[in-house]
């Protein structure tokens, strides 16, 4: 009967039975972005962080918006770990104006970045310019 009820629940999918690897730590990026000049009123500022972990073929990719005041902007990236060793990073910040046009862009690779202790955070900060 037991078997019977698991099963049932396995072929319809039921999400009780999902898991999820809890996260051991996080990976912090921190964005300070010189822009050079100011950009238009209502532009964005996207920063897109990969992180593949050593001894990993997983490469975790997350976007986030930034904020923009002036002639700079600020964007924080926040990746969970799976508890595997240090990882390799890659960026790419775009500016872009309210109407979708690109207006900057930048690439790069950032030193590696420690495995996080668990339950706490691998933080790098960057400063850039576009």
């Amino acid at each position: 009967m037991r078997r019977t009820w698991l099963a049932a629940l396995l072929v319809c999918g039921f999400p009780v039975l999902a898991q999820t690897v809890p996260a051991s730590g996080v990976y912090v990026v921190d964005f300070q972005v010189r822009l050079g000049q100011q950009v238009p009123a209502g532009a964005l500022v996207t920063c897109k962080v990969r992180v593949q972990p050593q001894g990993s073929a997983t490469v975790q990719t997350v976007v986030a918006t930034g904020t923009v005041q002036g002639a700079s902007a600020h964007c924080v990236v926040q990746i969970p770990s799976t508890g595997l060793d240090a990882a390799a990073l890659t960026y790419e910040i775009d500016a872009t104006a309210p109407a979708g046009m690109l207006l900057r862009t930048a690439t790069g690779t950032a030193p590696g970045l420690p495995r996080p202790p668990a339950g706490g955070a691998a933080r790098l900060n960057l400063n850039l310019t576009l």
